[in-house]
């Protein structure tokens, strides 16, 4: 069973970082990130251009390339703290700006980067260029991962492509907190999301939706350790094998989730005892029951 410990780091928005620069906002950054290392977490997210989130120059200013402060910073840093880095900025690349996140391995290498799909208008009227509609998957640390920034929030179809491309969890870079959009999609999808922002609500779902982490007034960051491969199943033709777990296994919890009509186990970590489990019992995992339903439904319509 994969675990990450994830964290997922406000900007200084509403810190009030004075004086308002982008290497004041830097230092701040990485003072947290050093924090988030004391309590052994793996990757950071940072919220939507955390540099330069509380300037009023225009993207055309604020715009760096990769050779910049912003990102060779956080390159030195993931190297560093050997931790996986999400950052989020206005990046100049072929004469265009885009509004980015460029994802950082443990070593400060740069794996790969997605374009906003969706800028909003007076993002486009500033000179940011959408990025293009393909599903952008990353493979970070041996995991597939997909990235979302802010306005994106509201075209669900471009998340569900990221389920198909094979994310097996959705960072989720932003301004504002998207609300129970986040949790309907980790529902939907059955995906981890780990939502940083720049409004002190900052959030972590695991693959059932439940939000494991939430950030309180008194933090600027939250962190949890995220399940990769999370076993989820339907209820559908369930109920009899879970009165089979439940007296073959006492030691062992579950957690129903009716309303969905979806269950878990619950505690269990060691990737062996799922894995019996799943042998024994004949489980089907909810993707696959779903993906063979629908085969048998296009069958036969035709």
């Amino acid at each position: 069973m994969r675990q990450w410990r994830i964290a997922a780091l406000q900007s200084t928005w509403e810190k009030h970082v004075e004086p308002a620069c982008v290497e004041k906002n830097l230092e701040w950054t990485v003072q947290k990130i050093r924090e988030l290392k004391q309590y052994s977490v793996e990757v950071v997210c940072l919220a939507e251009i955390f540099a330069t989130c509380n300037l009023a120059e225009q993207p055309a200013r604020s715009a760096q390339d990769r050779e910049g402060n912003i990102v060779q910073t956080m390159l030195a840093t993931a190297k560093e703290l050997q931790m996986a880095i999400l950052c989020p900025l206005y990046e100049k690349r072929d004469h265009r700006i885009y509004n980015t996140v460029i994802v950082i391995d443990k070593t400060g290498q740069i794996v790969e980067s997605y374009d906003k799909i969706h800028p909003t208008e007076d993002e486009m009227d500033r000179g940011i260029v959408p990025g293009k509609t393909e599903p952008t998957v990353i493979e970070l640390e041996g995991v597939k991962i997909g990235c979302q920034i802010c306005f994106d929030a509201n075209w669900p179809g471009d998340w569900l492509a990221l389920k198909h491309a094979g994310a097996r969890m959705i960072f989720f870079c932003s301004a504002f907190s998207a609300g129970t959009l986040l949790q309907g999609y980790a529902t939907i999808l059955g995906l981890p999301i780990i939502a940083a922002t720049s409004c002190r609500d900052c959030r972590i779902y695991d693959r059932t939706g439940a939000m494991i982490a939430h950030q309180s007034p008194y933090y600027d960051f939250v962190f949890a350790d995220v399940l990769i491969d999370q076993p989820l199943f339907h209820l559908d033709y369930q109920f009899e094998v879970l009165d089979c777990i439940r007296r073959d296994h006492p030691e062992i919890g579950t957690n129903v989730f009716n309303g969905e009509g979806r269950w878990t186990f619950d505690g269990v970590r060691d990737p062996k005892v799922f894995q019996n489990l799943i042998d024994h019992y004949k489980l089907l995992d909810v993707d696959a029951y779903l993906t063979r339903a629908q085969e048998k439904q296009d069958q036969m319509r035709r």
